[in-house]
């Protein structure tokens, strides 16, 4: 107890001494002002002996000092760690003090002057207890820690491009334990506040998190939906050289927006969907164009078309030649090939090539020495329009038929 003692005579005295007695133990001191700090708690004697300057006079004065003890109190639960929110919780109050009485702090209704009490708190609460025993005070907190099985998740309902890898983390009281299920089964298929997962089917997650050792728990659910873009290219199958012609785009499955990255020999411009083409280089072959889209959410989509560029050089177009005849035609894959005698010498040999829709060449041989050559192709050829063509080195000839 830190005390201070001051002289409030009416004249002034020319010494002061100061006697403190408290048990077998005597202090003194000197001056009109005493500082002390008093440790030990009980009755004191304070006396003050006052002297004049001449030193004739004496005058003494005594009063009692009583110095309580320190109170103390010391504030515990004593229901067991952890707590979910809403949980019962006792709290208990004690001092060795006698005939203390508790204060306690506002979030503790109706407890004053009680040793217990009972809270149910939904989060963290700091809770204080106090006592004042003759003007000395006391007080001690307790801090209570509520486990909320609330959490978060990184992400909700959300699209993600089909292959791609998406990354979950739940966040959320360090204590709790997370539980991941699929709708409509029963035991979890993993554990833990994270997941890395690659998406290819649109699925569903049900998460149950929970205080370990506690009947308190929460739930999410969010979808991931699974989106995969798809595109289509429509072109004609055969072009002469010089013929400007269009590949056109029909996408499905888009997310907004899309983009389009046409390549391919000779585009002289592209419109979003719509490439056009002009096809110069001289002689037949195969053009293969390729397409990807990417729409606004990433995900992406790829198509290839090949279109064959013939020369549309006919036999019919030089006028000391004849026509090929094919019949029939339609046919199942084999039928008869009549070469004109005047356009095709006997003595040089013809070459015979068969192309798919595609520019692929699927059959070939070589005749010599009769107009009428029997062409058989695979039983497996499917249906659909065919190109056939007659060379030598005198002349070639390209003419269509179909296999149905």
């Amino acid at each position: 107890l830190a005390l201070t003692l001051t002289d409030q005579s009416n004249f002034e005295p020319s010494s002061h001494t100061w006697l403190i007695e408290h048990e077998d133990t005597t202090i003194t001191a000197t001056g009109a002002v005493l500082d002390m700090n008093l440790d030990i708690d009980g009755e004191y004697q304070v006396s003050l002996i006052v002297e004049n300057e001449l030193g004739i006079d004496t005058v003494q004065a005594t009063n009692s000092l009583q110095v309580n003890p320190v109170p103390q109190v010391d504030l515990i639960t004593y229901t067991d760690a952890p707590y979910c929110p809403g949980d019962p919780i006792g709290l208990n109050a004690s001092t060795p003090n006698a005939d203390a009485y508790f204060d306690w702090s506002s979030n503790v209704p109706d407890a004053d002057g009680n040793i217990s009490a009972v809270v149910t708190p939904t989060e963290d609460q700091w809770y204080y207890v106090s006592l004042d025993l003759s003007g000395c005070e006391a007080e001690d907190s307790l801090y209570i820690n509520v486990n909320s099985p609330e959490f978060v998740s990184s992400i909700s309902d959300t699209l993600v491009c089909k292959g791609n890898t998406v990354d979950i983390q739940l966040i959320g009281d360090e204590i709790l334990q997370y539980e991941w299920f699929l709708v409509d089964e029963e035991l979890p298929f993993f554990l833990g506040d994270s997941l890395s997962s690659e998406v290819l089917d649109t699925s569903t997650y049900i998460i149950q998190s929970s205080v370990p050792g506690l009947n308190c728990s929460a739930l999410d659910t969010f979808t991931i939906y699974s989106t995969q873009p798809s595109v289509q290219i429509t072109a004609p199958d055969t072009v002469c050289t010089g013929s400007v012609f269009d590949l056109s785009a029909q996408p499905s499955g888009t997310i907004g927006e899309v983009l389009y990255n046409w390549s391919g020999l000779e585009i002289i411009e592209t419109n979003d969907s719509l490439a056009t083409v002009l096809p110069t280089v001289d002689g037949s072959g195969t053009y293969i164009f390729d397409l990807e889209i990417i729409d606004e959410i990433g995900c992406t989509a790829t198509e290839s078309i090949g279109v064959f560029v013939d020369a549309c050089i006919f036999v019919s177009d030089l006028p000391e030649q004849a026509p090929i005849r094919i019949y029939p035609n339609p046919n199942t894959g084999s039928f008869q090939l009549e070469l004109p005698e005047s356009t095709f010498a006997h003595n040089e040999p013809i070459l015979i090539e068969i192309f798919d829709a595609q520019g692929k060449k699927i059959h070939q041989q070589k005749q010599i020495g009769t107009p009428l050559v029997p062409i058989h192709l695979s039983s497996e050829t499917p249906s659909g329009s065919y190109w056939l063509k007659c060379s030598n080195t005198a002349t070639q000839s390209t003419h269509s038929f179909i296999v149905k």
